[in-house]
């Protein structure tokens, strides 16, 4: 019997109730292709959503890219601000490099004119010390014409000294006869021998005497000089009068009235004024009295 529209519905209820019916109807109408649609539709779903959990990845990887592509973009601004900066100092560093090569440029030419100045100085040492070599040798040869000459001053002045303690003996000797016919010229009676006196190094007179006179007693006290200048005046002068000269000539003995005296064999003009002034006796061998002495009270 053939199978009409209106079997339809027993025919569904039919499957309703036979499920095994509707999986072999579905094979027998169904292509392979449609039956296997539901596991390739679960299967897309189950990419859809592995490609959806993706994408939020993506988007994740896409916004910390984009935090990542702001932090790059400041750090660049930053790398660009000091490559200015590096720009701007590598600018000084070469203006500093050329005034260096400058520099270096003018001391090396300065170390030129040291050099050639100091080969100069050297050839100016060389000759220096040439001309040294032959100060040296003059100053050898003056040495040893000072020392001839310095033995030849020692002998001149043992001589002069051997002449001087003979001139000076002979005029100490010459000295006492003139003083004593002086002071009896003057009527004075002379109580003490003519002598020489040392004063503990303050000073050496060539004579001293006592003699009496109507005024009482005199210390005469003599200097004797071959030939006597203004010097020896003034020299005799001076000494007498030092405080502790005369402190000494007290310790002597020698007090109150005191002649001093200067006697020569032979004497300059000026010494005449020059005794006037000192108030210093002058005798003159063969003269006497030249002038007269004055009285210095001890």
């Amino acid at each position: 019997m053939p199978f009409t529209v209106r079997d339809f519905p027993s025919l569904i209820r039919a499957l309703e109730r036979a499920p095994e019916w509707k999986a072999e109807l579905r094979r027998l109408l169904l292509t392979e292709e449609l039956l296997h649609l539901p596991e390739l539709v679960r299967e897309i779903a189950r990419h859809v959503a592995e490609l959806g959990a993706a994408q939020l990845r993506t988007q994740e990887h896409l916004a910390r890219l984009g935090e990542a592509q702001i932090r790059t973009e400041e750090r660049l601004a930053r790398l660009g601000e000091a490559q200015i900066r590096t720009e701007e100092r590598l600018a000084r560093l070469e203006e500093a490099q050329l005034r260096t090569q400058e520099h270096l440029a003018r001391l090396g030419e300065a170390q030129i004119r040291t050099e050639e100045r100091l080969a100069r100085l050297e050839e100016a040492q060389i000759r220096t010390e040439e001309r040294l070599a032959r100060l040296e040798e003059a100053v050898e040869e003056l040495v040893r014409t000072q020392t001839r000459m310095a033995r030849q001053l020692e002998a001149m002045q043992r001589t002069q000294d051997r002449f001087a303690q003979v001139v000076g003996a002979t005029a100490e000797a010459r000295m006492r006869p003139v003083v004593r016919a002086w002071l009896e010229s003057r009527g004075l009676r002379i109580l003490d021998p003519i002598l020489a006196w040392s004063l503990n190094g303050l000073t050496e007179l060539d004579g001293v005497t006592r003699a009496q006179g109507p005024g009482g007693v005199v210390w005469v006290l003599v200097s004797a000089k071959a030939r006597v200048t203004p010097g020896d005046v003034s020299d005799l002068a001076s000494t007498l009068r030092r405080p502790e000269v005369q402190g000494r000539l007290q310790a002597e003995g020698i007090c109150g009235e005191t002649w001093p005296v200067v006697f020569g064999l032979t004497a300059e003009r000026r010494v005449l004024e020059e005794a006037r002034q000192r108030g210093v006796g002058l005798l003159i061998e063969g003269e006497g009295e030249v002038v007269p002495p004055q009285p210095l009270v001890l």
